[in-house]
C-alpha cells in the first residue's frame, strides 16, 4: 500500500518529534492499528483496504523529515527551486504511471454486459446470487438487488472464528426461503463450491444461460 522504505522513513521520522505530548499521539495511532489488525486479523491480510488508515499514520510520521528537509533548504533558492522539481518530477511520475495502468484495463465492456444482464433477467421475484462484488456491481449497473451467497473466503472465515462446518443444505434452505431465482455470474467461485453447484444441478431447472451468467428457477424444482 505504501511501500516498505516509506515505512522505513516512517519510524524513523517519529524518532524525530520533538513534544512528548505529540509522542503520546504518534504511539497511540501505531497501537491503534495493531490492535485493528488483531481485530480483523485475516481480512487485513486478504483485503489491502482494511489497513489504508496506515496512509495517514505515516504521512504524520513522515512530518518530521518534511520538516528537515524545508529548513536546510529555506536559506537556498536553488535548492529550493531543486526540491521543488524533483517532487513535481516524483507526482508526474506517479500519475503517468496511474493514467498507464487505466488505459491497459478498459471497462466499458463489462458496464455494458452487466447493463444488458439486468435487461434479460426477470422483472420480477427475488434473486439471491452467486456474484462478483458482493453484488453491488449487479446492483449498481443492473439494478437487482439480490441477496448474496457467501463466498468461499466468507466461509472460511466462518470456520477461523470457531463456528461449525458449513451445511450447504441448511444453509441453502434457509437463506433462499423467500428468493424466486439463484443467479450465478461468478464461475470461479462457483467451481470452488462443487455442495452448491450439486444442490442447484440435481434439484433446479436452468432457467435462463448466457454470456456471464446462469440463472436457476428455485420455483420450480427437479421431479
Amino acid at each position: 500500500m505504501i511501500g516498505f522504505e516509506i515505512f522505513v522513513f516512517g519510524l524513523l521520522g517519529v524518532v524525530l518529534f520533538r513534544k512528548r505530548n505529540v509522542l503520546g499521539l504518534v504511539f497511540g495511532l501505531l497501537a491503534g492499528y495493531v490492535l485493528y489488525g488483531f481485530a480483523l486479523p485475516y481480512q487485513i491480510m486478504t483485503h489491502d483496504y482494511y489497513y489504508l488508515m496506515l496512509i495517514p499514520i505515516i504521512a504524520i510520521y513522515l512530518s518530521p523529515i518534511a520538516r528537515l528537509v524545508l529548513e536546510s533548504s529555506a536559506q537556498s533558492l536553488i535548492a529550493r527551486i531543486a526540491m521543488a522539481l524533483i517532487l513535481l518530477f516524483a507526482v508526474s511520475a506517479q500519475l503517468w504511471n496511474v493514467r498507464a495502468d487505466l488505459d491497459r484495463r478498459d471497462y466499458h465492456a463489462e458496464i455494458k454486459g452487466w447493463e444488458q444482464l439486468g435487461e434479460l433477467l426477470p422483472e420480477s421475484g427475488e434473486f439471491i446470487a452467486l456474484t462478483h462484488s458482493y453484488g453491488f456491481r449487479l446492483k449498481y449497473y443492473s439494478w437487482i438487488d439480490a441477496q448474496v451467497w457467501p463466498y468461499q473466503i466468507d466461509l472460511r472465515v466462518m470456520q477461523l472464528s470457531g463456528a461449525d462446518t458449513f451445511d450447504f443444505s441448511n444453509e441453502f434452505n434457509a437463506r433462499t426461503v423467500s428468493s424466486d431465482y439463484f443467479l450465478i455470474t461468478h464461475f470461479a467461485e462457483f467451481d470452488q463450491q462443487p455442495e452448491l453447484k450439486q444442490i442447484l444441478r440435481n434439484q433446479y431447472h436452468v432457467l435462463d444461460e448466457g454470456d456471464g451468467y446462469l440463472l436457476f428457477d428455485l420455483t420450480q424444482e427437479i421431479q
